[in-house]
């Protein structure tokens, strides 16, 4: 329904705002004592002309003309919208401006304010100047793009070095240095790991600003990822086996989730309980299952508590304690933002109460529970000359595997190969992808420990050579890189390979893997 006609006084209090702003406003009414209403700044974009001799259809004929070629199509669109529907119909669209000679973009609305018997009598529009924000939006974004082409490359860089260094205090473990030596293996090891979580939480924090961090969901257990936990924490300190308690259910808790992110949400929930409560302090992580048919993991500790005015803001990006409360080692206020936001992705929540300063927290993961009749097994794209792989790699271990490690980077190749020597198995190095090859034909290796960024050859690439001369040969490829594995990359690149692991590696899990592949998830 149309409105009555408007007076011109109303029509120049409506748009009178618009002299200090940025906005083209313009009242089309064709009674020539009512002529059109235009802002200073509409006069200033607009081409100057007299206003009597503005005419609608001079005016639609202007507009199309000095619109974009790419958007005049969108402008006709809308103006048939609003005049059909006699609505405000609204397009972003990219107009010659007559103070610059140049497009600039605005957001525009265009209505037909009255329409009678002969039709519309009056037209509205107003276009907000947008180019100047869009320019600055753009600038962000590519300042955010070169962002995070940094942290990939630096995670990548210093990756690298980590590698190799973790790998030779695995060697230097093995040789059974005296106690004195075995102490500092022991604080580099524990520095090292420092090192590798941080990188690790910057890298996946960049991730998950732009939607890039995917998950691997299947159903399992919930049960494993809490003695997950427990082990890797007995295994970090000693008194851990006295401070920590663990309760379970009996009945699995059936959950379709990542079991990597849960591990690394309740990793993070657990060192921060460990570092914020005092030597010996008690430890608790509790899972059951709720009223409401949720699981529900709850770790509470007896350390320093939390402020009531902060227990939603530790949850910001580089939250840390109040100074005099911060403990050595702390990270970079990371860890509970990358648990509240993982969780969270698997449509959970996370939430912490504390009952204040030095009465300890509780910090508790709610997930939904799967309720499916029976588990449902992983399931793995894998060719059957990767599964004959296995059944050969496993016969193998009687004897050495033969092993080829592929590796630009010439210390990381040789570290890991010495230390795959020492670990009983033939081992050789392959600092290019055609030496890589060379070694294959000669040794006829049943495992190839590969680099993706490597310059003459991919990792990929070599990849797809080794497939394609494997024929009935049996062959594990093991990718060790500096990039984490992604959905970016082509999933039929992917399935070239039987595990990926991201640098430096954990050299017990990675053991496990090379050993018993049976047991081993493929990528």
């Amino acid at each position: 329904m149309w409105q009555s006609e408007p007076s011109p006084e109303f029509l120049r209090t409506l748009f009178k705002f618009n002299d200090s702003e940025s906005v083209v406003a313009w009242v089309f009414c064709p009674d020539p004592n009512a002529p059109p209403i235009l802002s200073r700044f509409a006069r200033e974009v607009l081409p100057e002309q007299p206003a009597d001799e503005y005419r609608l259809a001079d005016l639609l004929a202007q507009w199309q003309s000095r619109v974009h070629p790419d958007d005049q199509q969108a402008l006709l669109d809308t103006l048939r919208g609003a005049t059909v529907q006699g609505q405000v119909y609204s397009a972003r669209l990219r107009w010659l401006r007559a103070d610059t000679g140049r497009y600039g973009w605005f957001d525009c609305r265009f209505c037909p304010v009255v329409r009678d018997a002969r039709g519309i009598a009056q037209w509205a529009f107003r276009a907000a100047d947008i180019d100047e924000r869009l320019q600055h939006e753009e600038a962000l974004l590519e300042a955010s793009r070169r962002k995070d082409a940094f942290i990939a490359l630096l995670g990548h860089e210093l990756r690298n070095p980590l590698a190799p260094i973790r790998t030779s205090l695995a060697l230097m473990r093995a040789l059974q240095p005296s106690g004195a030596i075995l102490r500092e293996v022991e604080l580099i090891e524990r520095q090292t790991a420092q090192m590798v979580r941080l990188i690790n939480e910057l890298l996946d924090m960049s991730r998950l600003d732009h939607d890039r961090l995917d998950l691997a969901l299947e159903r399992f257990d919930l049960r494993t990822s809490v003695l997950g936990v427990q082990e890797v924490m007995q295994r970090a300190g000693d008194d851990m086996h006295d401070r920590l308690t663990v309760g379970l259910p009996e009945a699995p808790v059936m959950v379709i989730a990542d079991p990597a992110r849960i591990q690394q949400v309740l990793g993070n929930l657990m060192r921060n309980a460990v570092a914020y409560s005092g030597p010996g302090s008690p430890v608790s992580l509790t899972l059951s299952v709720t009223a409401d048919h949720e699981a529900q993991i709850a770790l509470t500790d007896a350390g320093i508590g939390i402020e009531p005015d902060r227990l939603e803001s530790i949850f910001e990006p580089f939250s840390k304690a109040p100074e005099g409360m911060r403990r050595p080692n702390e990270g970079l206020g990371l860890g509970l933002t990358l648990a509240k936001r993982l969780v969270q992705m698997h449509s959970g929540r996370l939430e912490v109460a504390s009952a204040g300063l030095g009465r300890g927290s509780t910090f508790t993961v709610t997930l939904p529970l799967d309720q499916a009749a029976a588990p449902v097994p992983r399931t793995h794209d894998i060719t059957v000359a990767n599964q004959s792989a296995r059944t050969a790699v496993a016969a193998e271990l009687n004897g050495a595997l033969r092993i080829v490690v592929v590796d630009d980077n010439v210390r990381a190749a040789d570290s890991l190969t010495r230390l795959l020597q020492h670990w009983g198995h033939a081992a050789r190095a392959a600092y290019d992808g055609h030496r890589a090859l060379e070694l294959y034909e000669t040794l006829q290796p049943c495992v190839v420990i590969l680099d993706i960024a490597m310059p003459d050859m991919t990792g990929y690439d070599l990849a797809r050579v080794l497939r394609a001369r494997q024929g009935a040969r049996a062959l594990r490829i093991i990718v060790v890189s500096g990039y984490p594995q992604t959905t970016q990359a082509d999933p039929s690149s992917l399935s070239l390979f039987d595990e990926y692991f991201v640098k430096p590696v954990d050299l017990d899990q990675f053991r496990r893997v090379l050993e018993d592949p049976r047991g081993a998830p493929a990528s």
